[in-house]
């Protein structure tokens, strides 16, 4: 079962007792949308910073990854080091790539938009540019869910392309209140852990790319703690949403905004990998201490068959659902219960602190 409605007095006496201390996170109640269970066919992903060193990108492909989608930019001022030997050599690999920009809810969004577009040139067989909105950084929901869509449609304006939105369940349901026409300005890219189908918050309806885990392994990849992620659909429907070729005399140049740091933005200390939105747990402020990665529930050992056989691929104990199921419901095959859930907390924490700059 999943966490419904608990009540926060009592969290922290649960999470002590299955995973120590409760993080210290703006987690609020934990609302649940719909399941949706993926198609027969998927394409298997992963998102990757600086955090996963120095990544063989020909092996990456060869164990059956399609796609990766890969931390560009933060806040105004922070460019990840290692984005732009990811961006030239997983594309020489035949990985279809895109940029993530880690979103700070109290910086000039329009700023940050243009720090991102001065770094990433979208290029046709791109994915659409993507938001990573996972923290508060003291904004309200309203003011969050404001901020992001100025981002979405700036970029969307300057690109052409509807920007994906990665984010997790209690983050948009709980934090941000389901933004009414929120699914309007961006494409979902869920993150929902050990389950094995994830839920869709509202105003989403449907989701086109759903993180799974956060400690799988991948051949070619030296991190122990990869973020594993699927396309619903097939290599050709995948394909079919990034950046198309020009038109026959048009240019197809993608413009960069102004290019320069607009903002002041707040300049952060380390280099990091998003903060995962993980497991629908929720908000969360930035947290930035350290700490050894509290894990997941289902023993998470998620690996890509270094064959190729991304089929094999496991969703956390589960198995990946066949089968484009829609249902309602808090269940979740494999889900070890309302303290696993709360484990998956301090996890969601530690890996925030992994993704952030």
């Amino acid at each position: 079962m999943r966490l419904r409605s608990l009540p926060l007095a009592l969290l922290p006496a649960l999470v002590v007792a299955c995973s120590g201390p409760m993080p210290q996170e703006d987690v609020g109640q934990v609302e649940e949308g719909i399941q949706v269970c993926p198609g027969p066919t998927v394409v298997q992903g992963v998102d990757v910073s600086h955090y996963d060193g120095a990544i063989d990108w020909t092996k990456t492909k060869a164990a059956g990854i399609g796609f990766a989608i890969m931390k560009a930019t933060e806040t105004t001022t922070y460019f990840d080091p290692t984005f732009d030997t990811n961006w030239a050599a997983s594309k020489k690999a035949g990985v279809i790539r895109g940029a993530y920009h880690f979103f700070r809810a109290n910086v000039d969004p329009i700023a940050q938009a243009q720090w991102y577009l001065s770094k990433v040139t979208l290029e046709p067989g791109d994915l659409p540019p993507t938001l990573d909105l996972e923290t508060t950084d003291g904004e309200t929901g309203a003011t969050i869910a404001a901020n992001a869509i100025k981002w979405l449609d700036y970029v969307a304006a300057k690109t052409g392309m509807k920007p994906l939105l990665y984010s997790s369940p209690s983050f948009i349901s709980g934090t941000l209140g389901s933004p009414a026409g929120f699914q309007n300005h961006a494409t979902l890219w869920v993150a929902n852990w050990g389950v094995s189908c994830p839920n869709v918050p509202s105003p989403f309806t449907k989701w086109a790319v759903w993180q799974y885990s956060s400690t799988g392994t991948v051949n070619g990849i030296p991190s122990t703690a990869v973020d594993l992620d699927e396309f619903d659909g097939t290599l050709s429907e995948l394909k079919a949403i990034t950046m198309q070729p020009p038109a026959a005399g048009d240019a197809g140049t993608t413009d960069s905004g102004a290019g320069s740091d607009a903002g002041a933005g707040t300049t952060d200390s380390g280099a990091g990998k998003d903060a995962g939105a993980g497991s629908d747990a929720g908000a969360g402020t930035t947290d930035s201490g350290a700490g050894s990665d509290a894990g997941t529930a289902g023993g998470d050992a998620a690996t890509v068959d270094a064959a190729g056989d991304a089929s094999a691929l496991p969703v956390l104990s589960s198995t990946t659902s066949s089968g484009g199921c829609t249902a309602s419901g808090s269940g979740a095959a494999g889900s070890s219960g309302a303290l696993a859930t709360l484990a998956l907390l301090g996890a969601f924490a530690v890996r925030r602190r992994r993704r952030a700059a």
